[in-house]
């Protein structure tokens, strides 16, 4: 892989990344989700803002929730080099209310874009619990399928 094409994938990441952080997630079906909890999502991706390409690198996720939730993080990544199969890493997650939770994981290093990663939480589970959208600092990509 060329230094331009290492380069340019770690500024797509650095985008995506400010996208995630800088613009809040629109409530789809204006009130239904008035009444469930507000979620808000903080992520950091890699070692100070720099990825290892072709490495396991760590994803930050600051989680805060308006009142009291336990469910499932679910980060999903669709696979870039056309081989293999998209992947999926979960993680169970305690939100107590007004309380930031901090968790990590390992992502691999991959050319990240706003179509090929997405991040969803899920009260109880990813299994039968329901998506909650964020309140702020949702990935706003979508999963092609």
């Amino acid at each position: 892989m060329s230094f331009y094409q290492k380069l340019s994938g770690i500024l797509m990441l650095s985008i995506v990344l400010f996208l995630t952080a800088a613009l809040p997630y629109p409530l789809q079906g204006g009130t239904a989700h008035a009444d469930g909890p507000k979620i808000e999502l903080k992520t950091e991706l890699g070692y100070k803002g720099n990825i290892k390409q072709d490495k396991w690198n760590p994803l930050k996720l600051v989680l805060t929730s308006d009142r009291d939730i336990s469910g499932d993080i679910v980060v999903r990544i669709q696979n870039t080099n056309g081989m293999g199969q998209d992947a999926a890493y979960v993680k169970h997650v305690e939100l107590p209310k007004d309380t930031a939770k901090e968790i990590t994981i390992g992502v691999p290093g991959y050319f990240f874009n706003k179509d090929n990663n997405e991040i969803t939480f899920y009260e109880g589970s990813y299994k039968n619990g329901k998506p909650l959208p964020f309140a702020s600092g949702k990935n706003t990509s979508k999963r092609r399928r």
